[in-house]
């Protein structure tokens, strides 16, 4: 446990050169994907160059699985470690997975032993200055050579240049702005303009930041990063320019037009229905484009008004009964297949009949006219049964 903030949760990166046994480490609370690739960045970097090679022994972010014996790799993970052309290999020898978890022993009692920290950043601060003074400086009992001088001798030579341009390793995300005006990840809230309210925005989080963008995709709020699972508010003071936009109806009166043809009269007849509480019912409607397609909650309203059923919970029922739940990663691959379409030529088929004019200059010509009479006329007709253009 840290003295500071008690007890956390650390999971340790380990990066270790096969020839030198140079290592480099960082402690992490979690172990996603993107915290991976960043750590690999962070290594790469430390090293100033990349290895042409890596070893893993098998973890998911990395491997999905083995088929028929051959590792099928997550493909997420292959388009970053690619981009500095270096090739994973997944290990599977007991011999060699020793020198993969070897290091973490090395850590385990050398670095951690006997030691206290105030916190994350204390350990995080303390393991940079134990690579730097111990782990390079002493004499590995493989090599019989300090790490660091093996490496500056004859390993950093070997390695790959780094890229002009790292990998992007920003989380991007589609979010529903909720109509107070935040936008919820990784259970933390970013606020953003009231007049984003129920609208569908893009959010990309770096390691430390987090952007906010429009439908029209321009930045609209920009936030520090706070700690996963933290459960923490991040309001910036201009998002909040108005008190009185955060109530009633008014403030989500164009998101909820904006749904469809429909919306105009079923929002008249919820008015009259719940005129005191129209505005919660069209929130909780609004809530509902997380989960359904607008075109599906206007046709649930044009359904409901030929029923009087004014109601936020007889537009769920309806959607229920009726639609299809999507999720919102469904709306950005819909939108790249739309992309991709673009870009891919256009083939129509040809007409049937052409095939049949084909196979029968064919048969023409390997001395088979004789048995279809008629053979200088149109093609098209006197075709035996079996060609004939349907």
């Amino acid at each position: 446990p840290f003295t500071r903030i008690g007890k956390t949760e650390v999971l340790c990166f380990s990066y270790i050169l096969g020839f030198s046994r140079r290592q480099y480490i960082d402690f992490t609370t979690n172990r996603t994907f993107f915290t991976l690739i960043r750590r690999h960045q962070d290594a790469f970097h430390y090293y100033e160059g990349v290895p042409k090679q890596c070893l893993y022994d098998g973890e998911k972010t990395v491997l999905l699985r083995w088929e028929a014996g051959r590792p099928v790799y997550n493909p997420a993970f292959i388009a970053f470690i690619t981009h500095y052309h270096c090739k994973p290999i997944v290990v599977r020898r007991p011999e060699t997975k020793g020198k993969i978890e070897a290091p973490f022993q090395y850590v385990e009692k050398n670095l951690l032993n006997a030691r206290t920290f105030q916190d994350l950043d204390d350990l995080k601060a303390t393991a940079q200055w134990w690579l730097r003074d111990k782990s390079d400086k002493h004499v590995h009992e493989t090599t019989h050579r300090p790490p660091l001088e093996l490496f500056m001798e004859q390993e950093r030579s070997a390695l790959q240049p780094l890229p002009l341009h790292d990998y992007d390793s920003s989380e991007v995300a589609l979010r529903v702005c909720s109509i107070d005006g935040f936008l919820d990840f990784e259970t933390n809230r970013y606020s953003v303009p009231y007049e984003y309210g129920a609208d569908i925005l893009t959010l990309k989080a770096t390691e430390q930041e987090v952007f906010i963008y429009s439908p029209e995709i321009e930045v609209v709020a920009h936030h520090e990063r706070l700690p996963q699972g933290a459960g923490k508010t991040s309001e910036k003071p201009e998002h909040r320019t108005s008190k009185k936009i955060r109530y009633g109806l008014e403030p989500v009166r164009d998101a909820f037009l904006a749904l469809g043809n429909h919306a105009d009269p079923f929002l008249s007849g919820l008015k009259a229905t719940y005129p005191r509480n129209a505005g919660f019912h069209a929130r909780f409607i609004l809530h509902l484009k997380e989960t359904y397609y607008a075109d599906d909650i206007n046709m649930a309203f044009h359904h409901a008004q030929r029923y009087q059923a004014f109601d936020a919970k007889a537009i769920e029922r309806i959607l229920l009964a009726k639609a299809k739940p999507r999720t919102l990663e469904s709306i950005r691959n819909e939108q790249a297949r739309k992309e991709l379409e673009k870009t891919l030529p256009r083939i129509e088929q040809r007409p049937l009949d052409e095939y049949c004019t084909l196979l029968y200059r064919e048969e023409k010509e390997d001395g088979k006219d004789s048995e279809h009479p008629g053979a200088d006329s149109d093609p098209g007709q006197n075709l035996p049964q079996h060609l004939e253009a349907s």
